[in-house]
């Protein structure tokens, strides 16, 4: 069970190290699937965080792409991670019943 949570951990690590889609055409930083769910969450939703809020004003100055990034990446981008917790949590009912038995 553990060799399987490493594995979806590992997955999940991956996927969050691949680059989103470009924000623009216009020779902008590409960012990983991790920093678009960064900058969202620490920009605009909660501990909001100076550097990340001027990056976020900077991406909305280009306000389609922006609302594209965050309602079809942002979005694509917590269904794995909230899939990931759903695995660990059934990771976990596994290893309680195994503890049980």
């Amino acid at each position: 069970m553990k060799t399987e949570y490493n594995e979806k951990r590992r997955k999940l690590n991956a996927y969050l190290e691949t680059n989103a889609p470009p924000p623009d055409g216009h020779g902008s930083k590409n960012l990983t699937k991790r920093e678009l769910m960064n900058l969202i969450i620490y920009g605009e939703r909660a501990h909001l965080k100076e550097e990340k809020r001027k990056q976020i004003k900077n991406f909305e100055k280009r306000r389609i792409l922006w609302d594209i990034m965050k309602k079809i990446f942002f979005i694509k981008i917590l269904s794995e991670v909230l899939l990931m917790i759903r695995d660990t949590k059934e990771l976990n009912e596994k290893v309680l019943d195994y503890i049980k038995d």
